[in-house]
């Protein structure tokens, strides 16, 4: 009889070390896996707000009519940190007037330069050597103004370059009126830029807008 409650007892004491034991691979097993879960996550978010670009100047460029900005270029570069930026992966928002003009842009590969011989005309920009609009919706790498390592900037924004923007603006923006651009890259913040145009405004001519 006392045999046999000492068996009972051994078996009783042998299932609460498996449960034991078993309790605690689903506790570890839990911990590792929220370890695991949250340092990806605190990953992703250093990325995200570490990456991107960086903004140095923004211009407008008044044409013929009234002198109000008909074109804006900026000059952006990599935020430190930041890996290579293809500008097919880019948008580029335009946004004015309280936020009321909005205008969306997509790289086109055919680089622009600016053709300071004809800033008081519609076509101040050359395309391929020719003048020529810039098409709506587009945004373009304006040659003669930026820095890259190749002759000619690609589309690859790499660490050390300047690249200046131009775009057309999908209505002319105003003596004093105020102005975002927005640049969204995937997996990057956002670059946001703000300001006001100047209170007095001439044809042709290049003005500081920030």
């Amino acid at each position: 009889m006392k045999g046999q409650q000492a068996i009972g007892t051994l078996v009783i004491f042998i299932a609460l070390v498996i449960t034991a034991a078993l309790a605690s691979f689903v506790l570890v097993s839990t911990t590792n896996a929220l370890q695991s879960k949250s340092l990806a996550v605190a990953n992703k978010t250093m990325e995200k707000s570490t990456y991107g670009f960086s903004a140095r100047t923004v211009e407008g460029l008044t044409t013929v009519d009234d002198g109000n900005v008909e074109y804006v270029m900026f000059s952006i570069e990599l935020a430190p940190g930041s890996g290579t930026i293809d500008l097919y992966d880019v948008t580029t928002i335009w946004q004015a007037a309280g936020g009321t003009v909005y205008g969306e842009y997509k790289y086109n590969d055919d680089n622009v330069e600016l053709n300071t011989a004809a800033l008081a005309t519609t076509t101040p920009f050359l395309v391929n050597g020719t003048a020529a609009a810039l098409a709506d919706g587009n945004f373009y790498v304006v040659i003669n103004r930026s820095q890259a390592a190749e002759a000619t900037p690609d589309r690859y924004v790499e660490a050390g370059e300047l690249y200046t923007i131009a775009i057309s603006l999908p209505q002319a923006l105003n003596e004093g009126e105020d102005w975002t651009i927005i640049l969204r890259a995937p997996y990057t913040q956002d670059l946001v830029i703000t300001g006001y145009a100047p209170e007095v405004l001439q044809a042709g001519q290049i003005v500081l807008l920030k």
